[in-house]
């Protein structure tokens, strides 16, 4: 659009460049078309002679705006990529700590229903991962900044203190009414979680 601008403009300047040189000469020696190589000689001469130093100056001057242009253009250009690269690096970053959570929160679950000391600590363990992770990673997702305080921190929480208390209790520990709810609760409130974090991934 602005190269359009600049040419209709010069078109404009070129033609009153002429016109303000031809006029004069044709005022000034009568406006007929003469029949004599000499004149037409010194109407060349002074034609080429007044113009040829203007319309240099003015070819400079194009040349110096079309490669200010052309810079510009490719400037344009560069930071356009560099900013897809960006976006490109931030999506895999983001997708990479997505699986991070995932596998954390994976390996969290099974945990629940094993019965022995290994199983206990590695749920604390896998608790405090998922802590670490939020953490580590929340400049990268604004909305996880408060889920150390959110439901599934809290019920990931819960359900340690439960894996504690089965681990004591052994067969007499009430699985069904104990165990089963929190843990159903956990599935829905780590597939919200999961989602909400694919969703920031996305955007």
């Amino acid at each position: 659009m602005k190269l359009k601008l600049f040419y209709k403009y010069l078109t404009i300047v070129c033609s009153i460049l002429i016109l303000a040189v031809t006029i004069p000469y044709l005022i000034n020696f009568n406006g007929g078309l003469s029949d004599k190589t000499e004149v037409w000689g010194a109407f060349g001469d002074y034609f080429g002679g007044i113009l040829n130093p203007i319309l240099a100056i003015i070819n400079i001057g194009i040349l110096i705006y079309l490669t200010y242009l052309v810079n510009k253009i490719d400037s344009n250009r560069a930071k356009e990529e560099l900013e897809i690269q960006k976006k490109i690096a931030l999506y895999g970053l983001k997708h990479d700590v997505l699986k991070e959570f995932n596998n954390n929160l994976a390996k969290f679950q099974p945990e629940l229903v094993q019965s022995n000391e290994n199983s206990e600590l590695n749920i604390v363990l896998y608790r405090n991962e998922f802590y670490s992770l939020i953490e580590s990673y929340s400049y990268l997702f604004p909305t996880i900044k408060n889920d150390k305080k959110s439901p599934l921190s809290e019920i990931m929480l819960v359900l340690s203190n439960i894996a504690g208390e089965r681990f004591e209790k052994g067969n007499d520990f009430d699985i069904k009414n104990k165990l089963k709810p929190k843990l159903l609760e956990f599935i829905d409130l780590k597939i919200e979680f999961i989602a909400k974090i694919q969703k920031s991934v996305l955007e």
